[in-house]
């Protein structure tokens, strides 16, 4: 990337484009390892910012240097890609068992995945009876205050837990919002010995979700999903029914992340 191209704001932007022009450099050279006058020829920099700047990179492990003082990808960011496409695998995955549980059960479907200490809506399905709802693919929202929030935070470790709520809060968006730490990991040992969980009116007022967890090849739980509609879609007489096809969606969706269901679910490290 050349300099006349960087955005003209301050500093700390000028540092953090030139940082992605070493990595495109690097991710461009087939595999090939590149030495500082490579990584200052290809970029347009100096090879003293080059240098200065491959060496940060290296301190956080997103390229590696070799013994002979050239450049390649670092494991950690490799892992990031990975998480990219494991979710975007998850959603093709998914995209199908989303849109049928939509058309069976008649209510907005969606996935949805931890990111940092945010529910992160991967996917969305509208049935043809369904209220739209204001939800989007892409929207940032509470662990605690919705059902998927709860699939996904049943199956982590406690202090994981506590620590996403103490950064993120837990603020009060209705009368039965759950509010204390306590409270919440005492529901969420419930919804991990019955395998599902209920947003009721928790997270907005008159409306209903139920959502379950979905599992990849090592039992973990990697995303969940879930089902939501008014109060008078989701009466109290039919949600053994929605809780029942949310499970059974859930199951086939981790079948076919390598789950095998008949194996032990386990708490995600």
């Amino acid at each position: 990337m050349r300099e006349d191209k960087m955005p003209n704001n301050n500093d700390n932007v000028r540092s953090i484009v030139r940082a992605f022009s070493i990595l495109e450099a690097i991710s461009k050279a087939n595999g090939e390892k590149l030495g500082i006058q490579d990584l200052a020829t290809a970029t347009k920099l100096s090879k003293a910012t080059a240098y200065r700047i491959a060496s940060t990179l290296v301190t956080l492990q997103y390229i590696e240097k070799d013994e002979n003082n050239k450049y390649r990808l670092g494991l950690k960011l490799i892992s990031l890609s990975a998480v990219v496409l494991n979710n975007l695998q998850l959603v093709d995955v998914a995209k199908s068992e989303l849109h049928e549980l939509a058309q069976e059960i008649g209510l907005t479907a969606h996935l949805g995945t931890i990111d940092g200490n945010d529910l992160l809506y991967l996917s969305k399905a509208n049935s043809n009876n369904s209220i739209r709802t204001t939800s989007y693919v892409g929207q940032r929202s509470y662990l605690h205050s919705t059902s998927l929030g709860k699939a996904l935070c049943a199956f982590l470790p406690k202090e994981q837990v506590i620590r996403i709520v103490k950064e993120k809060g837990m603020p009060q968006f209705t009368p039965n919002t759950i509010t204390k730490i306590e409270n919440y990991l005492l529901e969420l040992d419930k919804v991990k010995t019955q395998g599902y969980a209920i947003d009721d009116e928790e997270n907005e007022k008159f409306v209903r979700c139920v959502a379950a967890p979905i599992f990849d090849h090592t039992g973990k739980v990697i995303a969940a999903i879930s089902v939501s509609g008014l109060i008078v879609h989701i009466p109290e007489a039919k949600l053994p029914k929605a809780i029942e096809t949310v499970m059974s969606r859930a199951l086939d969706i981790s079948k076919k992340m390598g789950y095998p269901d008949n194996s032990k679910r386990t708490i995600s490290e």
